[in-house]
């Protein structure tokens, strides 16, 4: 399925809107009668359900399958919601030009095989209603493996972020990303010139090490991220080992001195969850900038009751845990652009 599929789902047939609903009913009745509710994590009923059906879907479906989930229950951005689609992405919520106007420039996660520009449409949509400045998002539609493979994908992201500098100067950007975005997110730092990085930049629990093999991720019962799918599409977008060390996918290898390049010149914060496949990877890295360049580069917010990327889903699907964290990234993202 290519990626501008994916753009509206009111260009999609009928009968391919009702395949997958069906799709998508199947699967929840599967979910219900084969995956176990947790027993002792502390999810409400509702969030038990959604990291069952993420559970499911990611060790029972195909790629095109999940693909097709995300366009079958899309995500609903807030009513009134301005979108606009150009060659790069998609821009969401109004334009504005106020002085303290904002732009978030947002790379989506999916292990480099999945997702869509307008999978988060809600969130981002949320986060221009719930932040103190103006707010514009600027969400990346970059292709997929296994059509193409790494370094596109970050080619792309490049050219995108280039094309939003034409209009945007770099002390109004936040660079943003969740998962496979969030380790895009830092690629696209490691590789833009000085003059180019942006105000401030979020990653929402990145995938720190495409690399790592399934049997090294820690047990993480609670979590829906299945570490066997993700090393497969990692060796999907990564097929050329000689790939596999570099800084740009290997983020935990990168070297001090580009790691004091960036902090604290860009203004820093990453989110996660405490229950998460991915927290060593992500307290290794915290660990890791704080030695090198001090306790102050960076800003960090972890929910110890949440899975991966919970706050992305926002409030539709993770309830209060989500819309608080959402009013936490905003309001310290808010702070990072305060005029003198």
């Amino acid at each position: 399925m290519h990626k501008r599929e994916t753009k509206e789902i009111s260009l999609l047939s009928k009968s391919l809107i009702v395949s997958r609903i069906l799709l998508f009913s199947v699967t929840t009745l599967l979910v219900l009668l084969i995956e176990r509710p947790f027993s002792k994590s502390k999810y409400t009923f509702y969030q038990d359900f959604i990291v069952r059906f993420m559970r499911f879907s990611t060790k029972k479906l195909s790629r095109d399958q999940v693909n097709w989930l995300y366009i079958a229950v899309p995500s609903v951005p807030q009513p009134g919601t301005p979108i606009d689609h150009n060659e790069y992405g998609v821009w969401i919520g109004p334009e504005s030009d106020h002085p303290e106007a904002i732009t978030v420039f947002f790379i989506h996660g999916g292990a480099l095989n999945l997702g869509h520009a307008l999978q988060y449409a809600a969130f981002h949509s949320e986060l221009t209603q719930k932040s103190p400045k103006p707010v514009r998002v600027f969400s990346v539609d970059y292709p997929l493996s296994p059509e193409v493979v790494y370094p596109q994908h970050l080619e792309f992201v490049r050219a995108a972020y280039r094309h939003v500098l034409q209009t945007v100067p770099t002390t109004r950007i936040v660079v943003m990303g969740d998962s496979a975005g969030g380790n895009l997110s830092l690629a696209l730092l490691n590789t833009i010139e000085d003059s180019e990085l942006p105000q401030a930049a979020v990653t929402i629990s990145p995938w720190l090490n495409p690399g790592q093999k399934p049997q090294d991720y820690p047990d993480a019962p609670f979590d829906y991220l299945n570490p066997k799918q993700t090393h497969d599409f990692f060796l999907k977008a990564y097929p050329d080992p000689a790939t596999h060390d570099l800084d740009t996918v290997n983020i935990l290898k990168m070297p001090d001195e580009r790691l004091q390049r960036l902090f604290p010149r860009v203004k820093f914060l990453l989110m996660y969850g405490g229950i998460e496949a991915l927290a060593p990877q992500i307290t290794s890295f915290i660990s890791r900038v704080k030695t090198v360049c001090g306790d102050a580069s960076v800003s960090v917010d972890v929910d110890p009751d949440m899975p991966h990327v919970y706050l992305c889903y926002a409030e539709e699907m993770y309830g209060a845990n989500a819309a608080r964290a959402a009013e936490r990234l905003m309001e310290w993202t808010a702070a990072q652009f305060a005029i003198a």
